[in-house]
């Protein structure tokens, strides 16, 4: 019973305040539900800012950890022969199984446009890379493995490209003469966002159609690609120091292979490119927090 009277009380003595200073406390409650809500509103806006620059930065560098491998000759500056890079990297990624590889490499080839024959860059890789690198897609899809099963190769443009081509449905698998010493046909299967300044064309393909339209005389000009590896960033030191062992140990000797970290958290420690960012978001709800207090 004598819970029952004070609980009761209590509730008498807070509706008689309420009556007495129903502004006060009205004010008061108005007060803390807008702090709470400005306090939301600053973490949620915060939170789609963070993640949105993380993407950005690891559409440029990578995922963490995101570890570049590549070969030389210090002595004479050459590159390695392709093939041989290419098996002893693939050797040791299934040894460690590394699930996320790709190669990429950069070139310029001519393309049918209906404007007239157009050099397009081109950014040779394999479908991993899509994932690895966040690659965003404006229309259609990225490259999977059945793609490197195409007698035509598949090809994915950047926006400013698909325009010129008259903005097809890719429903209706529009193609792009590759002319050359070895033409080719392109099957268009994606298209990538480009900038209202950027009218340049651009153009994905796979790492196999690339080299199939090589000669190997191009090859060996251009060299080996680089060769990328997506792993846990707990690994990244270990792992590098165990691809670069055992690439080498393939390659032979005189042979030196670097692997180097190019995801936005390669410098580690205490560097975080992200850190202005998230301190400007936690002081933002403080600060909330404080003017809540204050009952404004």
């Amino acid at each position: 019973m004598r819970i029952l009277a004070g609980f009761a009380g209590a509730l008498v003595e807070a509706w008689t305040e309420l009556r007495i200073h129903r502004t006060r406390v009205l004010l008061s409650l108005v007060g803390v539900g807008i702090a709470i809500a400005a306090l939301t509103l600053v973490a949620a806006l915060g939170g789609m800012v963070q993640q949105s620059q993380t993407e950005t930065f690891e559409r440029q560098g990578g995922r963490p950890a995101m570890l570049s491998v590549s070969a030389y000759n210090p002595e004479t500056g050459q590159s390695p022969d392709p093939q041989v890079l290419d098996s002893a990297f693939a050797a040791a990624a299934e040894r460690y199984q590394i699930e996320y590889t790709s190669r990429m490499a950069y070139n310029n080839w001519q393309v049918q446009l209906p404007g007239g024959v157009t050099d397009v860059q081109i950014q040779a890789v394999d479908p991993d890379y899509g994932t690895m690198h966040r690659v965003q897609l404006a229309h259609g899809s990225w490259f999977t493995d059945r793609d490197e099963l195409r007698l035509a190769p598949a090809v994915v443009i950047n926006e400013a490209m698909w325009k010129q081509l008259g903005s097809p449905p890719l429903a209706t698998h529009p193609t792009i003469p590759l002319p050359g010493d070895r033409p080719a046909t392109g099957v268009v299967i994606g298209v990538t966002p480009s900038a209202e300044w950027d009218t340049y064309p651009t153009m994905y393909v796979l790492w196999n159609a690339y080299a199939e339209r090589m000669t190997p005389e191009d090859l060996q000009m251009w060299g080996p690609p680089l060769y990328e590896a997506w792993v846990p960033p707990e690994l990244a030191d270990q792992l590098s120091d165990l691809l670069r062992a055992d690439i080498a140990g393939s390659l032979g000797e005189g042979w030196q292979t670097d692997v180097n970290r190019n995801d936005y958290l390669a410098w580690g420690g205490d560097y975080d490119p992200l850190l202005p960012l998230k301190l400007m978001v936690g002081a933002s709800p403080r600060s909330c927090c404080s003017w809540g207090r204050s009952g404004c």
